[in-house]
């Protein structure tokens, strides 16, 4: 029974996407010899690397035979012979004559194929380099036998080529990768961004944005987690939602998803995952999860900012199977303010002094409740959270024998430091001292109101979780000032003796006291010598 195909047409319609090409070209027929010369080769499409084909193996095995003829303007394959193992298919080889190769049908070809493949079926070849040589005509079919697990690309579907003698078959292999992205939505404007600042106590919310790989519609065993870990000065308190879509503009709720959500809520430098259903990772294309943390009473302060790392572990095989392929880590980063004041001598600010009571607060007129403190072992004044003891917080901070108070766990912002006592001596100060709090990263260009405009992009982590954060935090310093100062200073004046206006003040008192002390004394000898003579 003889076939006729087009060349240009139902094969390469077979090779795009029946069996993952993108484009399937066949020369001129040309002339046999006695030994087969048509040839396959493989390439990655444009938008992949050339690691997609070298990195892997492919065999070979022949389907069918055939003979190649003109019929008026057309080639045509004549005596199609199924071979060992797929004589089988023989009829629906035969009944693929005029489709399309995107026909169900010719889909169904391909899968069934390789479905015969057994441990005993011999491979015409196998390849690295990703070419065939040697061929004889027929039809090939072309099954990615070992692919790496640190590839990103999904492993290549079942191709299947037809080869004619002295003829060269190219096929551009079509895969799918994934990836994920971690960003902050700010607190200011609901941007995305890599960087920002809170004050310890505050919730910080994430968004994590992955693709999802194409999969064959049958594919089973799948694995696609979402891993999320957090630095000790975070504390996981929930996942707000997980969503998936095909477009990004129409979301919707996964239908299920595996998370460990319950087990580590409410802990600091917790790794939270979230796997999902393997008919969501069928169906759609992309995945959303929104989550959030507290920055405790354990953060990072200062120039070190709290990171937090996401990575995406998914099946790199297209019809299912395995853990697969891990991305790197992607990081994000959150800092928390460090205050510093001193006080002074306004005569000579070389004095320092210790003893000044100061509290923190947030309005000039004392309309603002005074913050709360804890006063950790080192004497510096963290940010008081809702989990410390009444008994431990603090609103009055002092200076201590170098005249400093250290704050940290502040947001970037305006304070007022109002003092409530002047260190012995001196005067109070009875104006309310405005402390202009400021963050910038060269790296990251924060902006005033301490969000990223730039992304983490200096480093990437293909390691552990652990060594993803600290990169963060050794790579990203944070520099915080007051005033345009690493700290705000201070001045008390002395105290004066009063009164101050000109007058001989106490002069007077002690000079006359003296005089009456002494004047009592001679009237007492007087007195005394007196009683003698009489006696």
């Amino acid at each position: 029974m003889k076939k006729s195909w087009k060349k240009l047409a139902a094969l390469a319609s077979a090779a795009i996407l029946t069996l993952g090409m993108a484009t399937t070209a066949f020369a001129e027929e040309s002339g046999g010899g006695t030994s087969p010369s048509g040839s396959i080769t493989i390439s990655a499409s444009s938008s992949q690397s050339d690691a997609a084909v070298s990195s892997n193996t492919y065999a070979l095995y022949q389907v069918a035979t055939f003979d190649v003829a003109t019929l008026g303007s057309d080639t045509v394959y004549t005596n199609i012979t199924a071979v060992t193992p797929f004589t089988s298919l023989q009829s629906a080889i035969e009944a693929l004559d005029g489709e399309s190769f995107d026909s169900t049908s010719a889909v169904s070809l391909a899968n069934s194929a390789a479905a015969l493949i057994t441990s005993e079926t011999s491979a015409k070849a196998t390849t690295t380099s990703g070419s065939f040589t040697g061929l004889e005509s027929g039809y090939y079919l072309i099954v990615e036998t070992a692919h790496s697990s640190t590839d990103a690309y999904l492993s290549t579907r079942y191709i299947l080529v037809a080869v004619e003698d002295g003829e060269e078959s190219e096929v551009e292999i079509k895969t799918s990768t994934a990836g994920v992205t971690k960003k902050i939505i700010s607190e200011t404007d609901n941007s995305l961004v890599d960087a920002d600042t809170v004050a310890i106590g505050d919730t910080v919310t994430y968004q994590l944005d992955a693709e999802i790989p194409i999969y064959a519609s049958n594919a089973t065993n799948l694995t696609y987690t979402l891993t999320d870990t957090m630095s000790a000065g975070l504390t996981f308190t929930g996942i707000t939602s997980v969503q998936v879509s095909n477009d990004k503009s129409t979301w919707v709720n996964a239908t299920s998803q595996t998370t460990n959500e319950s087990e580590v809520k409410d802990t600091a430098g917790a790794t939270v995952t979230i796997s999902l259903s393997a008919s969501d990772i069928i169906t759609y294309s992309y995945v959303r999860v929104v989550l959030t943390a507290t920055l405790n009473a354990s953060a990072k302060t200062g120039e070190t900012g709290n990171p937090n790392s996401v990575k995406l572990t998914y099946s790199n095989n297209y019809y299912g199977g395995g853990e697969g392929y891990s991305t790197p880590w992607d990081t994000v980063i959150t800092y928390t303010g460090e205050l510093n004041i001193v006080k002074v001598d306004a005569e000579d600010n070389t004095e320092l002094l210790e003893g000044a009571e100061f509290e923190i607060r947030t309005n000039a007129d004392n309309s603002s409740t005074a913050i709360g403190f804890v006063k950790e072992s080192d004497g510096t004044y963290r940010k008081a959270v809702s989990s410390d003891s009444a008994d431990d917080i603090v609103t009055s901070l002092v200076t201590d024998s170098n005249g400093a108070i250290k704050v940290v766990g502040l947001d970037l912002g305006t304070y007022y430091a109002v003092e409530t006592k002047a260190p012995d001596g001196y005067s109070l100060v009875t104006t309310a001292q405005t402390l202009t709090l400021a963050v910038s990263n060269t790296d990251l260009e924060l902006s005033t109101s301490g969000d990223a405009t730039k992304e983490l992009t200096s480093y990437t982590s293909n390691s552990d979780a652990s060594t993803a954060n600290s990169t963060a935090q050794s790579t990203y310093k944070a520099t915080w000032e007051v005033g345009g100062s690493d700290k705000a200073t201070i001045e008390n004046k002395q105290g004066t003796t009063l009164p101050g206006t000109g007058g001989i003040g106490t002069t007077l008192f002690t000079f006359g006291g003296l005089a009456l002390v002494i004047l009592a004394a001679i009237m007492f000898i007087v007195y005394t010598k007196k009683q003698r003579k009489q006696a």
